[in-house]
């Protein structure tokens, strides 16, 4: 299928509609959770039935707490490209597998051509991160992309017709071409930059990247999600999508989408409803540099339609769609566990030609502490000393953070700059949300290790 250019975009015609803003929909999620698992995590949101059963089919009724956000990413990700087969998710997935295999070659590598290595506009993100990288470690998103949100965000929120409204091209050029001289000195005047110039470099900086930031491989995939007869199998088939992009890529979206949710919030005064900010951006993310393709007239309409409502779902259900969904978790652990019984045979095995007898684990799996009701927390970043902490039956990972807090003074750093992760037994590392219940988490890993360490933003 071909991609999208600017000239697909003069059918639309803009319309008002309701948005979910983003609280809405965690806590739908959530409130989904709560149905199979109560103690999990507590919703107060009604939920509409459309959007329960999407939920619902995220998280099927197992007793896995409810999974981190888009930080935590990282390591799922890792288990999920060396475990998950396509051919093993729901049907909606499956039909998304093959419709990637299908038109993927229409893409091709054209966007190769014109590849830039230095500077700001036209460079891969790989490479802006990593010159962005040397001078703040973990940075995720490019520094000029924030700095170029965080301009809008302090003044222009409210300016009508922000990001529909173009600024002036021969201003626009010379801003580029400043900011690509100046930005890493700190010279550039941020000052004398006016709102829809800052909007319009914003969009030049999507389309300028030499890949499209959905990228070459998951690009048609993300246009043939429309061909699916649901919503929620269209919400099923993003969320894996968003999950497989790298994490470059995801991450640089997540930022995006959180901007448009916020110039979403200001619509009284902007009028930029989400109808009217998804058709406006959604040729700079379905367009990138160096591609050029010739469609009919149709086609440029059914395009436009189909791009523009991908950008609606991805701005309206991103909480949901940056969730690990629980039934990977589930499989991720599941395989880890059969991965374990393996090894534990053939540790059996060379212990028997030890005259071992046990073909069992060794009873030192289960700390014993843990086994009176109890789990030791570590802190190696911070002290030397771990904290025995009870299992009770309301305890949450939160919890955990604050008794640290409360009982380690000298720890220079706030709540939200910490997490609680569960390494080991049958996961390889989560970042726990903060509502995790404890104990029910336990039982489902018991041989897992806690550690306190500082989220890397």
């Amino acid at each position: 299928m071909p991609v999208m250019t600017s000239s697909h975009y003069r059918h639309i015609v803009t319309a008002r509609r309701p948005h979910l803003t983003t609280t809405d929909a965690q806590l739908q999620f959530n409130g989904a959770i709560s149905q199979n698992h109560p103690r999990v995590i507590h919703a107060t949101a009604k939920k509409s039935a459309l959007r329960s059963e999407v939920a619902a089919s995220f998280c099927p009724a197992n007793h896995d707490p409810p999974v981190a956000p888009e930080q935590r990413f990282s390591e799922h990700v890792m288990q999920l490209r060396i475990h998950y087969s396509p051919s093993r998710a729901t049907p909606a997935l499956h039909r998304v597998h093959r419709l990637t295999a299908k038109n993927i070659r229409s893409v091709n590598m054209r966007a190769r051509h014109g590849l830039t290595e230095s500077g700001l506009f036209g460079v891969p993100l790989a490479t802006l991160l990593d010159q962005d990288q040397r001078r703040a470690p973990g940075t995720k998103v490019p520094f000029i992309l924030q700095r170029l949100i965080s301009h809008i965000e302090e003044e222009g929120l409210d300016t009508e017709g922000l990001l529909r409204i173009p600024g002036a091209a021969t201003r626009v050029k010379s801003l580029c071409q400043e900011l690509e001289s100046s930005f890493y000195d700190g010279m550039f005047p941020w000052q004398q930059l006016k709102q829809h110039d800052a909007a319009s470099l914003l969009k030049l900086f999507i389309r300028e990247l030499p890949h499209p930031l959905l990228t070459v491989e998951y690009l048609s995939a993300f246009i043939s999600v429309n061909k699916l007869p649901t919503k929620k199998q269209q919400l099923q088939a993003l969320n894996l999508l968003v999950l497989l992009l790298p994490e470059p890529n995801r991450d640089t979206l997540k930022a995006l989408v959180e901007f448009f949710q916020r110039v979403i919030d200001h619509q009284a005064k902007n009028k930029m409803t989400l109808n009217n900010v998804s058709v406006v951006m959604a040729p700079n993310i379905f367009m990138f540099k160096g591609f050029r393709s010739k469609v009919t007239e149709q086609q440029e309409f059914s395009m436009a339609t189909s791009t523009a409502n991908i950008v609606r779902l991805l701005i309206r259900y991103q909480n949901l769609l940056w969730t690990i969904p629980k039934f990977i978790v589930t499989q991720v652990r599941q395989q880890n566990m059969e991965s374990q019984r393996k090894q534990n045979k053939e540790r059996a095995v060379r212990k028997l030609l030890k005259k071992i007898t046990t073909d069992k684990p060794s009873d030192k799996a289960v700390p014993e502490e843990s086994s009176q009701g109890f789990i030791r927390v570590q802190a190696p970043q911070f002290s030397k000393v771990s904290m025995a902490v009870q299992l009770t039956a309301e305890l949450q990972a939160a919890d955990v953070l604050i008794r640290f807090l409360s009982q380690d003074s000298s720890v220079a750093v706030k709540r939200e700059e910490l997490c609680l992760y569960e390494i080991g037994g049958n996961i390889r590392e989560r970042c726990l949300d903060g509502e995790t219940y404890m104990k029910d988490l336990f039982q489902l890993n018991p041989t897992a290790e806690w550690v306190i360490k500082a989220v890397q933003r």
